[in-house]
């Protein structure tokens, strides 16, 4: 009976141990599968910020065309302003007034690319620094599991090694 009331305490600490096992098994599967979840929406998030980048792009590339074609309007409304002495005081103020707006423009532009660049370098760091977390977190996660696991097989084992000088005893 004392054999058997033992077999039963050891059967159940090893039930206990393997569900342990399967425990930390099923929370490791969970942590991957947020570690791929993560790992789309990263992937996502870039997708959607170099679409927004290259409309930035584009609106910046058109706003260089507009650009060109302002300052070509405004060599050109010069050339008339010298061959209309009559209206060139009027005139030449319109041009300034443009050719302010322009380099404002201009200054807008380079101030939008210069965002752009560094809204870039963020998001590479950031990416960077989440695969990094994640890979850690990946790796402490398995080195806890690898080390519950050497630790539920020793104990396990211990148990079983009880259980057969225990029946020795008892033969």
């Amino acid at each position: 009976q004392k054999l058997d009331v033992l077999a039963q305490e050891k059967d159940k600490q090893i039930q206990r141990l393997e569900g342990e096992a399967a425990d930390l098994t099923e929370r490791l599967q969970k942590g991957q599968d947020a570690l791929s979840t993560a790992q789309s929406d990263i992937q996502r998030i870039l997708s959607e910020k170099k679409a927004q980048d290259d409309e930035a792009s584009a609106a910046i590339l058109d706003r260089d065309s507009k650009l060109k074609e302002y300052m070509e309007k405004a060599e050109s409304a010069r050339e008339e302003i010298e061959s209309l002495q009559a209206t060139v005081k009027s005139s030449r103020r319109s041009v300034v007034t443009l050719a302010a707006s322009l380099e404002a423009a201009t200054q807008k532009l380079e101030a939008q690319k210069a965002t752009i660049k560094r809204e870039r370098v963020v998001m590479k760091n950031t990416l960077k620094q989440v695969n990094e977390t994640v890979t850690e977190t990946i790796q402490k996660e398995r080195n806890l599991a690898a080390r519950h696991r050497r630790k539920m097989e020793a104990e396990t084992k211990e148990l079983r090694d009880e259980m057969e000088k225990e029946v020795k005893g008892l033969k």
